[in-house]
């Protein structure tokens, strides 16, 4: 069962509906860099340990990273597509318990640096994804069995997802602020109006206000 868990891409990662937007991006699964880009030399794609927030837990955890691969080799644009834990109950209780493992994967792959293969005489950029396991201190699973949770098949399409389901949030957000400026515009003129009655002296405090 895959856990959906995103508030900390609002709060603190990046400009994820980027991933995939521009037409001039490419998208190339996990395997499919080594197609184009090589691991800068004197660099390692090192994987984050478990988080410190998290330590002590129990919990087997994967979060499936989007990120993209800038042509100077640097990498941004990071997103959660895909995550999961074995602790499911504690996941669906606190909106918030991913957020520890997003945010040791976002900072692991950040420093991540690449190269184009020789060759390639113009780099260009593209979106693609890891797939980072953190291995508690549950026994059983491998961290490559822990990894097949979060597994992506179809990038592209994970991407379109992820995308439609910020798009989607995003309106939401604009409704809400839409709500919240209509209902303080009408307290202000309800408070002018008032203020307008009182200094009138026609104001009663059980009478009903006009002008707004």
């Amino acid at each position: 069962m895959k856990v959906r868990n995103y508030p900390l891409l609002a709060a603190c990662l990046f400009a994820c509906t980027a991933l995939a937007q521009n037409a001039a991006v490419k998208i190339a699964g996990e395997g499919e860099i080594k197609n184009e880009w090589d691991v800068k030399s004197g660099h390692k794609l090192t994987a984050p340990g478990y988080p410190e927030e998290a330590k002590g837990m129990t919990d087997n955890v994967c979060v499936a990273l989007g990120y993209r691969i800038q042509p100077d080799g640097t990498t941004s644009d990071f997103a959660v597509i895909h995550n999961w834990t074995s602790n499911i109950k504690a996941a669906n209780q606190n909106v918030e318990y991913l957020d520890p493992y997003a945010r040791a994967a976002s900072d692991a792959v950040s420093q991540w640096r690449f190269s184009p293969k020789p060759g390639i005489a113009q780099a260009q950029a593209v979106d693609t994804v890891a797939t980072i396991a953190f291995k508690g201190s549950r026994r059983g699973e491998s961290l490559g069995a822990i990894r097949e949770h979060c597994k992506v098949a179809d990038l592209s399409a994970a991407l379109k997802e992820r995308r439609d389901v910020m798009e989607g949030e995003q309106m939401v957000n604009h409704t809400r602020l839409d709500r919240m400026y209509q209902e303080q515009a009408r307290a202000e003129r309800r408070a002018a109006a008032e203020k307008r009655a009182l200094g009138s002296g026609a104001y009663h405090p059980n009478a009903s206000s006009k002008g707004y």
